[in-house]
């Protein structure tokens, strides 16, 4: 199945590709756009907005020997490879920063990784912008499969049932960085800034590879998750030890929204931007989070080679085939209208994916609790209802190892609203 969805995915991209030129376009499939540098572009088409956040995308000449090179492109043979085919008149790009609209004109960014065969960029001179497929996950999926198969130890019943049983020993933060976590805690000043639910749900964090945590708006979930972020990051400070997370989400509000908060706790907690250094995948889309630092894939590289301890957020999109020791899934949606609306993306199993798969050690999942039930629309399509379905089985899966229910207080829900935490 793992496979077969693969395959899908990738043929549904090359058809694309093989509908005529005008159909392409009037459907935002192809883009063409116009050299105005070696890497600055402009375009008429608002499609050009729908291709920010996608890493690869395939670039040529606006030529009858372009549209051959991107026929000709085998996506599913480069669908894991970072390189660009030896004999490809073509190139890989990636739009960074932001796009300037200027009346009916948008002016953009490239970054360019050129084939052998791609010409120089002329100024003036047309080009196209296609999809390419990409697929970084399957393959380790199905040889991991290949592996629980060779063991023997495992049936089929097993992986359907009880899937944590096959993760291996849970993982628990120890050590010196756990000591630093409870001295923090020890203070104060520094404990009353969760509540007591809250410290419950760190302590859950603490001891499992993957926490779920969720709640109706309003119950605090950024905020906490914003206290729980710094808080790992100053004990390893303290203890001297490497801390890298990654924060991820489905859309660029949500992780410029968890972003701006722990920028601000940062401050009101006194530490120095050094202390936690943070940065975004891709531009800043939400107003009020312009301070935010920016950098594209290869600058994330040499961020975390240069910071031992720091954090880095982008969307699901952005984190395709990149892993991180702790990743974080923020869904930052909890009206079910929006929902109803967003549906396609909100639930999409493949974004899903990449976003829980980007862990090594530990996943902490935050889900509004209307998500889990979602409209009868996004059950009648299959694809969100394969998402959908895929949330209740997580929902299911970490229940069933040890749960915590508790009340929660706020300006929204005075009286008290449910948050529960699970733990697997």
């Amino acid at each position: 199945m793992t496979r077969y969805e693969s395959v899908m995915s990738y043929l549904s991209t090359r058809n694309a590709r093989t509908f005529t030129r005008l159909e392409r376009e009037r459907a935002g499939i192809t883009v063409p756009i116009v050299a105005a540098g070696e890497s600055v572009f402009v375009t008429t088409s608002p499609e050009i907005e729908q291709l920010v956040g996608q890493w690869r995308l395939l670039l040529t000449e606006d030529s009858e020997d372009g549209d051959m090179a991107q026929m000709r492109f085998a996506d599913y043979a480069w669908r894991n490879r970072f390189g660009v085919p030896s004999k490809a008149a073509l190139a890989f790009a990636e739009i960074v920063g932001e796009i300037d609209i200027e009346g009916d004109r948008r002016r953009f960014s490239l970054s360019i990784k050129p084939g052998p065969e791609f010409p120089r960029i002329v100024p003036g001179r047309r080009y196209l912008l296609h999809p390419a497929f990409t697929d970084f996950n399957t393959d380790r999926v199905i040889g991991r499969l290949r592996e629980i198969d060779q063991a023997g130890a495992a049936s089929v019943t097993t992986v359907l049932t009880s899937p944590h049983s096959l993760l291996g020993p849970r993982t628990a933060l120890k050590g010196p960085v756990r000591k630093e976590i409870e001295r923090l805690l020890k203070r104060r000043e520094r404990r009353d800034c969760f509540t007591a639910s809250q410290l419950d749900a760190l302590n859950y964090i603490i001891d499992n590879q993957l926490t779920l945590v969720w709640g109706p708006p309003g119950t605090g979930k950024t905020h906490f998750l914003a206290l729980a972020v710094l808080t790992l990051l100053e004990a390893a400070a303290r203890a001297g030890r490497p801390m890298r997370i990654l924060v991820t989400a489905f859309t660029h509000a949500a992780i410029e929204n968890c972003l701006r908060k722990i920028d601000s706790l940062r401050e009101d907690l006194g530490m120095d931007q050094d202390d936690a250094p943070l940065v975004k995948l891709g531009p800043v889309y939400t107003q009020g989070c312009e301070g935010i630092d920016c950098i594209d894939r290869d600058g994330a590289i040499g961020f975390i080679g240069r910071n031992e301890r720091c954090l880095v957020g982008g969307t699901v999109n952005k984190m395709q085939g990149q892993e991180c020791e702790v990743v974080i899934v923020s869904y930052g949606l909890a009206d079910p209208e929006c929902a109803m609306i967003e549906g396609e993306f909100i639930y999409s199993l493949n974004r899903f994916n990449v976003a829980v798969t980007r862990a090594k050690s530990k996943c902490t999942v935050f889900v509004p609790r209307p998500l889990l039930k979602p409209c009868l629309s996004v059950l009648e399509n299959p694809e969100t209802a394969m998402g959908a379905g895929m949330m209740h089985k997580l929902e299911v899966h970490t229940a069933a190892g040890q749960a915590l229910d508790f009340t929660v207080k706020c300006d929204m829900y005075p009286e008290g609203t449910r948050l529960a935490v699970y733990r697997q």
